[in-house]
């Protein structure tokens, strides 16, 4: 795992407006023409964690205890 702090991340940053908007559609569910996403807490859990410590999901998998 050396090295993996100097990776080229290609995301993107969303805006407290972006982030405003999905919250709650991933939280609630929402219905897309004929397809029916559902609610999903655990998502919205994850998405809010991230959101307080500022790291991205690939970041969080590597920690270890020695990190």
């Amino acid at each position: 795992m050396e090295g993996w702090c100097n990776m080229n991340y290609k995301t993107q940053v969303i805006t407290q407006e972006q982030f405003d908007t999905l919250f709650p559609l991933i939280l609630n569910g929402f219905k897309d023409g004929n397809r029916t996403v559902r609610p999903n807490e655990r998502l919205a859990t994850i998405i809010i964690t991230q959101a307080n410590i500022g790291l991205r999901i690939s970041d969080i998998v590597r920690l270890c205890p020695c990190n």
